[in-house]
């Protein structure tokens, strides 16, 4: 769209061929073999920051409306989730493919190790995709402050 648009300047990665419609590529971060290396986005944001000139930020903060809190509430309250100290929200979606998938074993062994060594509530995310691998960890992890919540939409406001 930029290139469309008759834009002088175009930074962005050097990948997945579209480096002739930069005129400026970046390369992403390799390890010595050339493989990809992994990364925070924010890294990856931020360096396309420093491209331009400008000084990026690494502190994130996330945005919500009254009426987003209002609807977190009521989950936290729903679920008896308010009653812990701490909580920890495991995701186990897959979006991306099953390279990027922990066995459902896993995610009841974490699960379980939270609960029984911080004493915490966990509770179990999950899209309309997940919603099945959302129920088994939670059934699998016999922990009554294991919780799922069957879907959980965030909307733009």
């Amino acid at each position: 769209m930029a290139w469309l648009a008759g834009c002088r300047r175009r930074i962005g990665y050097d990948r997945g061929g579209r480096n002739f419609l930069l005129t400026e590529g970046l390369d992403a971060i390799r390890d010595a073999r050339g493989r990809f290396l992994p990364s925070p986005i924010i890294d990856a944001y931020n360096r396309l920051v420093w491209a331009v000139g400008a000084s990026p930020n690494t502190e994130m903060e996330l945005f919500t409306t009254p009426r987003d809190e209002a609807a977190a509430d009521a989950v936290w309250h729903q679920t008896g989730l308010s009653d812990f100290r701490e909580v920890v929200c495991l995701n186990p979606g897959a979006a991306f493919g099953a390279a990027k998938h922990w066995p459902v074993a896993s995610f009841v062994r974490l699960a379980q190790s939270l609960v029984n060594q911080r004493g915490c509530g966990v509770l179990v995310l999950c899209g309309p995709a997940e919603r099945e691998l959302a129920r088994q960890i939670a059934l699998q992890a016999r922990r009554p402050s294991v919780l799922r919540w069957p879907i959980i939409r965030f909307r733009l406001a």
